[in-house]
């Protein structure tokens, strides 16, 4: 904050389901000088991954599911699941070319993003 990287932040730190550390620092916005309240509302840009990577790791350690087990297992529509492979086109430019996996996706590709699972291409991109 005092490099003017950060405006504020809270802190907050449970130990064995009990809080052991809680502050907020700095400000709401630095113009205004609004101090940083406990309860402050942050957006989370990008943490969707991380955040379902670490939940379904606890879910790992309690045993509840394993890195091993195909997606198809908790989500029936990944059963026919397409995964996107890029070849080279007729022109010799790259295209994006939706072909059955070679194996079940698992647990472990998701995590790792190594599915084959595209995001959503322009139409272009696809045969």
């Amino acid at each position: 904050m005092a490099q003017g990287k950060l405006p504020g932040a809270v802190f907050l730190v449970a130990r064995n389901g009990k809080v052991v550390y809680h502050e907020a620092v700095g400000y709401v916005n630095p113009q205004t000088k609004v101090p940083m309240p406990k309860d402050a509302i942050f957006r989370i840009y990008s943490m969707t991954k991380p955040l379902t990577s670490v939940l379904a790791l606890q879910l790992v350690e309690e045993g509840k599911l394993f890195l091993t087990d195909p997606v198809a297992l908790y989500l029936p529509g990944f059963r026919e699941v397409q995964v996107g492979v890029e070849r080279a086109g007729p022109d010799g430019k790259p295209i994006l070319e939706r072909v059955p996996p070679q194996r079940p996706i698992t647990l472990y590709d998701l995590l790792r993003h190594t599915s084959g699972i595209t995001y959503a291409s322009p139409p272009r991109a696809w045969p």
